[in-house]
This record gives structure tokens, sequence and C-alpha cells, in this order.
């Protein structure tokens, strides 16, 4: 059985590895002018302190960039970063992070429907031991600099 699990695992975790790396180059960031910000942690891995260090800092280094922060109303778009974690009976709890971009967008199908779709999606499962320092690491050195390198490589082009 445990055998079984972990081929599931590794299959699962072979998944998000090549996702993550085939749908990169089909995410276009060109002309985001303005975002809202928010940290969703339903599993209150982080403190406050810690989840109000994320969202200054990553607001910080948009505005760096050219990108205006707004209000969710007023955004043209919104970055929601997700915080879970995935429990395991044979190796240590990973964490799941995942950063977003959703906006409101037009399909071309008949009637001109209006939607919410996200536009930009990554993420990172990893260990640690210490959630707060694991997380926002993870966040900060991997998941919004692949984000923010993105948006200046397209805006550059």
């Amino acid at each position: 059985m445990k055998s079984k699990i972990f081929l599931l695992f590794t299959t699962l975790m072979l998944l998000f590895v090549s996702n993550s790396y085939s749908q990169s180059q089909y995410f276009n960031l060109k002309n985001l002018n303005s975002l809202s910000v928010n940290v969703q942690d339903n599993t209150h891995l982080l403190s406050n302190t810690t989840t109000q260090k994320i969202l200054s800092n990553i607001k910080l280094k948009l505005m760096s960039a050219g990108i205006k922060i707004g209000s969710l109303e007023k955004s043209e778009a919104h970055m929601v970063i997700k915080v879970d974690y995935i429990r395991s009976n044979f190796a240590s709890q990973r964490m799941f992070v995942q950063l977003d971009i959703y906006e409101h967008v037009s399909t071309n199908r008949k009637g001109d429907v209006k939607t919410s779709a996200i536009t930009y999606n990554d993420y990172s499962l990893f260990r640690s031991t210490e959630p707060n320092t694991g997380i926002y690491n993870d966040i900060m050195n991997h998941l919004f600099v692949n984000f923010i390198n993105k948006y200046i490589n397209q805006m550059s082009s």
C-alpha cells in the first residue's frame, strides 16, 4: 500500500513540475498597469506579522516595477497568494504556495461572455520546519521573482 501511495505522490510531483515549466510561456503580463494584492492563508500557518511583511514587500516591489497598487474594486487585476499544506502519513508536511493573477476577461464565445480568469499562475511545493520563514522566502525569492521577471521581460519586448 505504501508503495502505491509513494508512486501516486511521485507522479503528482512530476506532473506539478512539468506543468509549471510547460505553461509559463503562455502567460501574458504586457500592459498590466494596476493590481490589488491579497494573501489567503486559511491554514493559519503564517503569523499576522509575516502576512503583513509579504504584502508590504510585494507592494513596494510592484510599485518599483511601475505597477500601481489599488483596491480590489479599482484594480485591473488581482494578485492572490494562497498558502496551504499537504498532510502525509509517510513524509513530513509539505507547504503549498500559489501565486495567481485574476482578471476580468471577455471570451470569444457567442454573446460576448464576461468572466474572471486566472491569467498568470505559479506555485511551489516544499518542505519547511519553520512555516513563516519558509513560506516568506519561497514567495519573495521564487514565486514573486518569477512573476516580476516575466513582467519586466514582456514589458520591454
